[in-house]
């Protein structure tokens, strides 16, 4: 599907909360910002580590999160967003944007996730940390880096080339994406 995307080629900037501890998917987020904005390697659980457990759920907040770019030195803002319009506005502007959603509010993927991209590929319903990474040209899909694991036991399913794991480049439909944001405060992180 033609789109815009925000990357980096020079590393492997996708990061997964597998394998790190519970309810990572904000130290994910961080540690993908991290990679991708100064081109440093701090391990999700590192990040964890830095934030440690504020609530016993494991759950982490936009501040939490903010604190941890910050000490980080990621350049990063706090816009409220009034449409999906303003996801759009953000990637031309060749920024990344850290959401929360109810995962459940992104309609699950038919058919093998492995070869068709558009939809979430896990059955939980949650709150759950994603970036939006992209939009197809068409405007009616945002590319996300989702570090949900497909599974908790070996996250073992992988695209056709047997390597890139499947919460990478997934395409969720803008509006499903925009209508599943638990709160239209986000974080717009930037390289400068």
């Amino acid at each position: 599907m033609p789109s815009r995307q925000v990357t980096r080629n020079d590393v492997d900037w996708y990061r997964t909360q597998f394998g790190t501890g519970i309810a990572n998917c904000g130290p994910a987020l961080v540690s993908m910002s991290i990679l991708w904005a100064r081109g440093l390697d701090v391990p999700v659980q590192e990040i964890r580590s830095e934030i440690g457990y504020p609530y016993d759920d494991g759950a982490t907040s936009f501040d939490d999160l903010s604190e941890s770019l910050e000490r980080h030195r990621v350049t990063y803002r706090s816009p409220v967003l009034s449409g999906p319009q303003d996801l759009v506005n953000i990637l031309d502007r060749g920024h990344l944007a850290l959401v929360l959603i109810q995962s459940g509010g992104i309609g699950k993927v038919s058919g093998d996730p492995s070869t068709n991209l558009v939809g979430r590929y896990y059955d939980d319903d949650l709150g759950h940390y994603i970036l939006v990474k992209g939009y197809s040209l068409d405007r009616g899909y945002f590319v996300v880096y989702d570090p949900y694991p497909v599974d908790w036991e070996s996250n073992s399913m992988r695209y056709a080339d047997d390597i890139s794991p499947i919460g990478k480049n997934r395409y969720y439909p803008a509006r499903e994406l925009f209508g599943a944001l638990k709160t239209k405060m986000i974080l717009e992180v930037s390289s400068d």
